[in-house]
């Protein structure tokens, strides 16, 4: 008889009901969280200032996009559209992809 692993025990316990829910909770929650940051910066925001204060290795880089109108619409568009992916659970996988390669990994990073 084969032996029940860790992996089979989370299997058995993720297909519950209470799961899904928890999960969809947590996503049109984190989806707010990125709607609401992608339409606060709506009007007139620059990300300039916080581009000038970036220390570390790729500093001169992150200094030389400050007061760059595209990298300002690039931030607010990529939040407003990942947040509106995960409210309304459509193309959650290249909103979760895009967050996490894009602005998610590399935005914690920069702010």
């Amino acid at each position: 008889m084969r032996k029940q692993t860790a992996f089979d025990r989370f299997c058995k316990q993720t297909h519950q009901g209470w799961f899904s829910i928890a999960v969809t909770m947590l996503r049109i929650g984190i989806g707010f969280v990125f709607l609401n940051a992608g339409l606060s910066k709506m009007k007139d925001w620059s990300a300039e200032e916080y581009l000038q204060g970036a220390t570390g290795p790729l500093a001169e880089w992150f200094m030389s996009l400050a007061g760059n109108p595209l990298v300002d619409q690039l931030n607010i568009w990529g939040l407003t559209l990942i947040g509106l992916g995960l409210v309304l659970g459509i193309f959650v996988r290249p909103a979760a992809f895009f967050w996490h390669c894009g602005d998610g990994s590399l935005l914690s990073l920069r702010f």
